[in-house]
């Protein structure tokens, strides 16, 4: 008999519990009837979420310095670290592959350099394309000084974005 009590006491404590919840949740509103959902239409894609549509894949960074003007490809010397005495403009250069364009797709590399404490030491926007037919490209810029001997002894990083995701990260020091 003492089972049987308490079993209709468990039921009867459920019962109460769920008319407790089911007055709440009408209080509420909950069981109102639901107008109709408003049609929102879709904006156009801006060119940072087309670019984050287009993939990129199997990105390459490497570091070379120069003076204030560029230099030809074939003429950089990649390194990951630099003589604090003669080191001027510290360049990147990204190679990422991707799908085939079907079209010219514009995007943009946003280039953050931060010092080995965290400091941001500048971020920069470069605006770029991948053209029709292409399935890989090479995309550069710097940030230094026309001068050396400016850059502070340090590990600096350099992450590179687009379309506002992180593509890639990579140290180099100056020594």
């Amino acid at each position: 008999m003492e089972t049987f009590k308490s079993f209709l006491g468990g039921i009867a404590a459920t019962v109460i519990g769920g008319l407790l919840v089911f007055y709440i949740l009408q209080r509420q509103g909950f069981f109102d009837k639901d107008e109709p959902p408003v049609v929102i239409e879709e904006a156009p894609k801006t060119e940072i979420e087309e670019a984050a549509r287009f993939s990129f894949y199997n990105p390459k960074l490497r570091f070379y310095e120069t003076g204030d003007t560029s230099i030809a490809q074939a003429d950089r010397v990649y390194q990951d670290s630099f003589p604090q005495k003669d080191v001027r403009y510290i360049n990147w250069e990204l190679e990422i592959q991707y799908g085939k364009a079907d079209t010219r797709r514009p995007f943009h590399i946003l280039a953050i350099y931060t010092q080995s404490n965290g400091e941001e030491l500048s971020r920069l926007t470069l605006d770029t394309y991948a053209d029709k037919d292409w399935d890989n490209s090479f995309h550069n810029w710097g940030w230094g000084w026309t001068e050396p001997g400016n850059w502070a002894k340090d590990t600096y990083t350099v992450a590179l974005f687009i379309g506002g995701n992180e593509i890639v990260k990579k140290a180099f020091v100056v020594y």
